[in-house]
């Protein structure tokens, strides 16, 4: 896939689908429900508190859109950089996602994410690096090891003179003399 938008979006649709099964795994294993990436979402589109499948196919598509906006921004950040370190800066992503919904949480006093535990904030560094780091490895296959993407420089190529020297005016003279 040579479409830079193209390619991040599907890539961060995939990020976002991994870490919601790891988000529903540890929502799952450790009871926290209130402080998971789906109920961020649904919280962030709707702010009061709702229940059921309606309200969770809306964070879910929230969600993934979110996912997918992310992942353009690292296609679009990877084009513009060198394939080099690409899991590093996956894992940036990953840390700038977790920044700004703390930020945004923090800023908009969303309720439910005023006071948060040290389990759910630990479970979202993780899965917020796990999206990153899943975002840019799909990239990555989707884009046959960022082919089309990233912008190469150009290569010189060599120019061949092709004229033929005028011989000089005294050159000339001597070959009619002799």
């Amino acid at each position: 896939m040579k479409d830079k938008i193209a390619a991040g979006a599907f890539a961060g649709i995939i990020g976002a689908l991994v870490v919601t099964i790891y988000d529903l795994l540890f929502i799952t294993l450790f009871l926290h429900q209130k402080q998971g990436f789906i109920y961020f979402n649904k919280r962030l589109i709707m702010y009061d508190e709702f229940y059921g499948p309606i309200a969770y196919i809306v964070g879910l598509v929230c969600h993934t859109s979110l996912g997918a906006m992310y992942g353009i921004i690292l296609s679009y950040l990877i084009s513009k950089s060198s394939e080099s370190y690409y899991l590093f800066k996956g894992w940036g992503i990953g840390m700038g996602v977790w920044i700004y919904n703390i930020a945004f949480t923090t800023f908009f006093r969303m309720p439910g994410f005023v006071h948060i535990k040290p389990l759910p904030a630990l479970t979202h560094i993780i899965g917020t690096s796990i999206f990153g780091i899943t975002t840019v490895y799909a990239l990555k296959l989707l884009t046959h090891n960022f082919e089309g993407i990233t912008e190469k420089p150009p290569v010189k190529k060599e120019v061949v003179n092709l004229e033929v020297e005028k011989p000089s005016l005294w050159q000339r003279i001597f070959k009619k003399v002799r």
